[in-house]
């Protein structure tokens, strides 16, 4: 470039480089993939919170009713109170729900054998008149026999459009590890194991680490990547603590 006393300037024009493969989280594709799939997974946690359901047990709901943290309990089961498998469902923070079999004649002793609050299941008197006997005010709504257990994965149960998302998050999570840009922090062959083996715990690690946020990127991708092996060892670890867990909390 020559200015006008006749000197002339040079201006330095960086070449161009292709971004890397790294990189490839950000291309407009990936992108609407990823944006996709968040939120789907905002609709999964939403649904999840207002129509899914934490197995629990009768003595759950007992001493909610006693602590008055239950306002509404809603039973399912034989119309007169009789013997047979009910289900009962109710409200705290997270909706509850809980099998129990009432029992009568010979089999009476089941009853016997497993009284108090905790850990009932067996039981001599419908769950409507003793819950009703235990706490007047309480609401109680019974139904009929039906189709009243759906689907339960990992000791949570939800409606069927519910079980529809995660298989949709599920494969759409699997696809972007085998066909997806490369995956931050970790190979493919260690995002498959802890998506396999530790999900829903694998599966939001990976969303937000492995690249589909495009947020959060490590200075240098390639460098101390989880190898497949390692991943596996720490999926095993993280799906035995969450198992674990999830039994002390039912």
């Amino acid at each position: 470039m020559t200015s006008g006393e006749g000197v002339t300037t040079l201006v330095h024009q960086p070449t161009p480089t292709a971004r890397a493969d790294w990189d490839e989280w950000y291309g407009r594709r990936w992108r609407i993939a990823s944006l996709a799939l968040v939120l789907l997974l905002v609709a999964i946690g939403g649904t999840a919170f207002v129509a899914g359901e934490k197995q629990s047990t009768y003595g759950d709901l007992v001493g909610a009713v006693v602590d008055g943290d239950a306002q509404q309990v809603e039973i399912h089961g034989p119309r007169d109170g009789g013997p047979g498998t009910y289900v009962v469902r109710w409200r705290e923070t997270i909706n509850h729900y809980a099998e129990v079999r009432v029992v009568r004649g010979k089999d009476s002793q089941l009853a016997v054998d497993s009284p108090g609050i905790g850990g009932r299941e067996y039981v001599d008197e419908a769950p409507a008149d003793f819950l009703r006997g235990l706490a007047p005010w309480l609401s109680v709504d019974t139904t009929g026999n039906g189709d009243y257990v759906r689907w339960t994965l990992m000791g949570w149960s939800g409606p069927a459009a519910l079980s529809w998302m995660l298989l949709a998050a599920g494969l759409a999570v699997f696809v972007l590890i085998v066909s997806g840009p490369p995956p931050w922090r970790s190979t493919r062959w260690a995002w498959f194991w802890m998506f396999a083996l530790a999900s829903p715990i694998g599966l939001v690690a990976y969303v937000v680490l492995a690249g589909p946020l495009a947020h959060l990127r490590p200075a240098d991708p390639s460098r101390r990547r989880l190898t497949g092996g390692w991943a596996f060892l720490l999926a095993t670890f993280v799906l035995s603590a969450f198992v674990g867990y999830d039994r002390t909390w039912q």
